[in-house]
C-alpha cells in the first residue's frame, strides 16, 4: 500500500510537470506567433495569395490593409503602387498601432491615377479610413487624382490615436480636391490626432481647403506641416457647418507650420494661410504665412456660432496679398469671435495686391491684441493701411495695447488707421479718437535682416521693440525660433525675441 501511494504521489507530480511544461510551450507558441505577425510586408512582385513575410510579401498595401492586427507593422518596398487604399483594421491601446510606413530608406508611391472611386468611401481619396483607431501612415508619396470631392487621405466619422507624418501630397486635381481632410460626425469624436511634417502642394482645394479639420474633432496636433501652391486656404479649422456635425473643431494646436502661395481661385482672392472658422480653445502658434491672400484669419462663417479662446502667438505673416491678421465674422448675420488673444506676432508689408489692413477687425469683441509688430509700406498703387475696424466700435470692444506700428516709405495720401466712420493718418489723432494702444510705439521696429530680403526678423541691438512688450499669461514660453521668450525683465514687441 505505501508503494502505491507512493506511486500515485509521484504520478501526480509528474502530471504537474508536463502541466507546466505545456503551458509554458503554449505560451512561447503564442509569443512567436505573436512576434512572426506584428510585421507584414508588401512588394511588387508579391501575391495577395502570400502570407505578408519579407520571404513571401503580398502584392498591394489594400490587402495588409484588411490583414493587420494591432501593433502591427506594414513595411512597404520600393516602387509606385497604383492603387486606392481603404483602411479596415484598427489597432488598440493594449497592443498599440498599425503602422503604414515605406521598408528602410525605400521611396513608395501610392499613385490613384485611372483608378475608379470606391463607392464606399465619403468621397474620392486614396488613403480613407473611417470609425479606425491607432493608425499610422508615415513617409508616403500621395498623388494623382481628378476628382469632385476627395482628398490625398481622408479619415471620416470617429477615431482615436490617428496620425498622419511625414509625407507627401501631391497633384489632387480637380474641385475639392484636398491633400489631408479630417471629417468628424456626431456621436463619437476623432481624438488624439497627429498630423505631423507633411508637404502639401499642387492640389485644387478650392472651394475647400489644403489640410481641413472639420466637426467633431478634439485633442490634436497639427505641427511642422508645409503647405504651398494650393488654389484656396492652407490649413483650416473648422466648426459650425450641420451637413457634417453639431460639434466643432477644439482643444488643439497648430504649430510650426509653413504655408505659402494658398491662393483662392474665386471670389476675388481672400484665401488664407491658416484659417480657424467657427472653432474654439486652440493655440496657434510660431507659424510662418507668406504670399497668401491673407495670413491668419480668425472667423466665424456660420450664423450664431461663437469662436472662443483661440491664442495667436509668435507667429510670423509677412509679403502677403491683402491682409495680415484677419479677425471676426465678416457679416452681421454670421458668427462673432470673442475672449481670443493675439500677441506677439510680427506682420510686415501684408498689403502688396490690395490694403485691407495688417490688421483687420470685423465683428468681434473682448479680444486682446498686445505685443505685436505692425511694419507696412505702401504697394506698387501707394496703398498704405496699417489698421482696419470696418464694423462695430474699436473703442470699447476690443484692447489694443503695447504694439509697434510703423509705415515704411510713408506716403502723403495714405491711410494709416481706417476705422469704423472715420479713417485717420495722425498717429496721436488715432489713439486719442480710439483711447486703444496707450502704451503702444510708431517707430522703426529696426529688423536686422528683412531690410536685404532676409527675412529672419531679428531685432537689431538699438531696436525700440527690444523689452517693450508686457508680459502676459498667453504669450508662450518660446518665441518663433523656439528660444525663451523673454530674455530681460519684460518680452520683446514682435515674434522674435533679442
Amino acid at each position: 500500500m505505501k508503494h502505491l501511494y507512493k506511486e500515485n504521489i509521484q504520478s501526480i507530480f509528474i502530471k504537474l510537470f508536463l502541466i507546466v511544461i505545456i503551458l509554458n510551450v503554449l505560451g512561447c507558441a503564442t509569443i512567436e506567433k505573436s512576434n512572426f505577425f506584428s510585421q507584414y510586408f508588401v512588394a511588387l512582385n508579391g501575391n495577395d495569395n502570400n502570407p505578408g513575410t519579407e520571404e513571401r510579401p503580398f502584392r498591394t498595401i489594400q490587402k495588409a490593409a484588411r490583414s493587420a492586427i494591432p501593433g502591427s507593422t506594414v513595411f512597404i518596398k520600393q516602387g509606385r503602387y497604383n492603387e486606392r487604399v481603404v483602411i479596415q483594421v484598427s489597432g488598440n491601446s493594449e497592443l498599440g498601432f498599425i503602422t503604414f510606413c515605406p521598408y528602410l530608406d525605400d521611396k513608395v508611391i501610392i499613385d490613384g491615377s485611372g483608378l475608379p472611386r470606391n463607392k464606399n468611401t465619403i468621397g474620392d481619396c486614396i488613403i480613407y479610413m473611417e470609425d479606425k483607431d491607432y493608425i499610422r501612415i508615415q513617409e508616403f508619396d500621395i498623388a494623382n487624382i481628378n476628382v469632385k470631392d476627395g482628398s490625398g487621405i481622408r479619415v471620416y466619422g470617429s477615431g482615436s490615436h490617428i496620425e498622419i507624418l511625414n509625407s507627401k501630397i501631391y497633384e489632387i486635381r480637380g474641385e475639392n480636391a484636398m491633400g489631408i481632410t479630417v471629417y468628424g460626425t456626431d456621436g463619437k469624436s476623432v481624438n488624439h490626432l497627429l498630423i505631423d511634417g507633411n508637404e502639401i502642394y499642387d492640389c485644387d482645394p478650392a472651394k475647400s481647403e489644403a489640410l481641413t479639420l472639420n466637426g467633431n474633432i478634439e485633442e490634436f496636433q497639427i505641427s511642422n506641416n508645409i503647405v504651398h501652391d494650393v488654389n484656396n486656404i492652407g490649413i483650416d479649422m473648422i466648426g459650425g457647418e450641420d451637413w457634417l456635425s453639431t460639434s466643432f473643431v477644439r482643444n488643439g494646436i497648430c504649430r510650426g507650420n509653413t504655408v505659402f502661395r494658398a491662393r483662392s481661385s474665386y471670389g476675388g482672392g481672400y484665401a488664407a494661410g491658416i484659417y480657424v472658422d467657427g472653432a474654439s480653445n486652440i493655440i496657434i502658434e510660431r507659424n510662418r504665412i507668406f504670399e497668401c491672400d491673407m495670413g491668419i484669419e480668425i472667423g466665424a462663417e456660420n450664423p450664431g456660432v461663437l469662436v472662443r479662446n483661440i491664442i495667436v502667438r509668435n507667429n510670423l505673416i509677412y509679403n502677403n496679398d491683402k491682409a495680415g491678421l484677419i479677425i471676426g465674422g465678416y457679416a452681421e448675420d454670421l458668427g462673432r469671435v470673442a475672449n481670443c488673444v493675439f500677441i506677439n506676432n510680427t506682420l510686415y508689408k501684408n498689403n502688396r495686391v490690395k490694403a485691407q489692413g495688417e490688421i483687420w477687425i470685423q465683428y468681434a469683441y473682448n479680444n486682446e491684441l498686445k505685443n505685436n509688430i505692425i511694419c507696412t509700406s505702401p504697394n506698387a498703387k501707394l496703398e498704405v493701411l496699417l489698421l482696419q475696424n470696418t464694423v462695430e466700435s474699436l473703442e470699447i470692444e476690443n484692447e489694443l495695447d503695447y504694439n509697434l506700428y510703423f509705415v515704411i516709405y510713408s506716403t502723403e495720401d495714405g491711410v494709416y488707421f481706417a476705422l469704423k466712420n472715420y479713417s485717420l493718418k495722425d498717429w496721436e489723432g488715432y489713439r486719442q479718437s480710439t483711447g486703444q494702444d496707450d502704451h503702444s510705439l510708431f517707430l522703426n521696429p529696426q529688423f536686422k535682416g528683412v531690410p536685404q530680403e532676409e527675412e529672419d526678423f531679428y531685432l537689431q541691438e538699438n531696436s525700440p521693440a527690444i523689452d517693450a512688450g508686457s508680459n502676459h499669461s498667453q504669450m508662450g514660453d518660446t518665441d518663433f525660433y523656439g528660444k525663451p521668450r523673454v530674455n530681460g525683465l519684460q518680452v520683446d514687441l514682435g515674434a522674435v525675441e533679442h
